[in-house]
This record gives C-alpha cells, structure tokens and sequence, in this order.
C-alpha cells in the first residue's frame, strides 16, 4: 500500500482543483481525507477549500443535513463509524452506524455494506464477550448471516470477514 503521508499530500493538491469546479464531489471527497488525517494523528486543513464556509467535519454535517443531501449525510455517519471502529470506541462506532442505516438500509454500494456489516459483527461480539448481553451475540450472528448470504456473489470481498466472524 501507499505511505499515508503520500495520499495525505495528494488530497491536498486534488481537493483544491475539485473544489474548482465541484464543491460537493470536493465535500464527499473530504471524508477519505479525514479517514488518513484520522489515521496518521494529524489535522485535517483542507477545510479552507470551502472559502470559511464549512471549517470542520460538524459543520459539513449541518451543511449536509440542511440540504438534505442523504449521500453526504450517510458519507460522514460511515466516516465517524469506521474512525469510532479503528480507534477501538466500539460503543460510540455502534451509534453512528445505527445513525447511518436510519437513512436507508438499501442506499450504498455493496463495499461498503459489506465492510460495515462485518465491523458491526466484530463489535456485537465483543460486547457480547464483554458480558454486555445476550442480545449483541445474536446482532453479531445476524451480521455473520447476512455475510454468508453475500458471499456466493461476492467471495473474493466477503470470505475472510465471515471467516473473522466465525
């Protein structure tokens, strides 16, 4: 893979040409930022882009919401999901993904329905090891569930996340 430093120095040259001529592509695009930003412990400054009207991720979330853009709405929820995720706030990553599939249980491609169900189910299971209730062993074999459902059409990016499960 590459050096997160590198795509951090690429978003910010390409975020500034999307901005150009797309602001909200350059909005939806910002989220992958703060996943690297996220990552390598930095701050995200390409918020400037937005010329002072959008200066951080809350303030793109009442953007997105006051415009009722579902897409950008559920893009921030799966960003905060996945950051709470992999920064191991597994309670805090249960709530925003519950925020996102409120809007809608059909919206989103298959990646990342895949990827979010399978860290659903790691985090159902821990709770429920963490002794938290019998009801998160059972979220977590829903998980496990619907994964196996996926994986005949889709081996190649489902068959370890079930195997994880397992």
């Amino acid at each position: 893979g590459e050096k997160l430093s590198s795509l951090q120095g690429k978003y910010d040259v390409y975020l500034k040409q999307m901005a150009k001529y797309n602001k909200e592509a350059a909005k939806l695009a910002i989220l992958d930022q703060l996943n690297v930003t996220l990552l390598m412990g930095v701050s995200c400054e390409s918020f400037s882009i937005f010329d002072g009207m959008i200066c951080d991720e809350n303030s793109l979330l009442v953007d997105s919401l006051s415009k009722k853009n579902l897409v950008l709405t559920m893009g921030v929820y799966w960003r905060r999901f996945f950051g709470e995720f992999w920064m191991g706030n597994y309670s805090e990553a249960r709530r925003w993904a519950t925020l996102a599939l409120s809007y809608s249980k059909t919206t989103g491609p298959l990646v990342l329905k895949v990827l979010s169900t399978a860290a659903q189910g790691v985090i159902a299971f821990k709770m429920y090891r963490e002794g938290k209730g019998e009801k998160f062993f059972n979220e977590g074999k829903d998980m496990l569930d619907e994964l196996e459902r996926w994986l005949e059409r889709s081996e190649h990016l489902v068959k370890n996340r079930v195997l994880i499960l397992q």
